[in-house]
């Protein structure tokens, strides 16, 4: 459609950095994002089209003080998606609580489009095949992450500056995702027999 055209079509002139939309988690982090709006364009991924007008009114005060105001991904199919995340700089994931399958969406898409992706110490734990910290991904602590990207956007340590993006093969992502398969129905498996 039309809206997800121009949106795809005005990416490249942004430095986009993408995260799952949670209004929790980027007030808590509120610092963080404001200070990264300066010089980046934050893309939420979700759908706000069934908000009600109070959460309208809470995202446009959250954001009232952001250089550069964000973007939403709502309505995108997958190939769209996959061009998004190509043309984006990095993904959020670190201290979002999200469900393993929308994880694992979420990484299959980073990997396959060489997206440089800024995970927590459990997250990484989940297709760790994919990772390889300081060359696709950022890793910071689970308990501590909210000073961690505070300090390291600071830095100037969050994502590398010069960073070439190495996508890995679509058939290398969907072996990473049936390892990950195999290895929890054999948890499962194992924690049954052990109950």
């Amino acid at each position: 459609d039309t809206k997800s055209e121009s949106l795809l079509a005005a990416l490249p002139q942004k430095n986009i950095w993408l995260c799952s939309w949670d209004s929790n988690y980027v007030l808590n982090n509120l610092d963080f994002f404001e200070s990264a709006a300066k010089e980046k364009t934050w893309l939420f991924l979700g759908d706000r089209s069934k908000w009600k007008f109070k959460e309208h009114k809470q995202f446009q005060e959250i954001i009232q003080h952001w250089k550069n105001k964000p973007l939403w991904s709502s309505q995108l199919n997958k190939l769209e998606m996959l061009n998004l995340f190509k043309e984006a700089e990095a993904l959020l994931l670190a201290g979002l609580d999200l469900s393993p399958q929308y994880f694992v969406e979420l990484a299959s898409l980073a990997a396959t489009s060489g997206l440089y992706t800024i995970l927590d110490t459990h997250q990484i734990e989940l297709m760790s095949g994919l990772w390889s910290v300081g060359e696709n991904c950022t890793l910071l602590d689970k308990e501590n992450y909210h000073h961690q990207l505070e300090n390291r956007w600071a830095a100037g340590s969050l994502v590398p500056p010069s960073l070439k993006k190495k996508a890995r093969s679509p058939s290398f992502v969907l072996d990473q995702s049936l390892n990950e398969l195999n290895r929890w129905i054999t948890k499962a498996l194992s924690d049954r027999k052990q109950a």
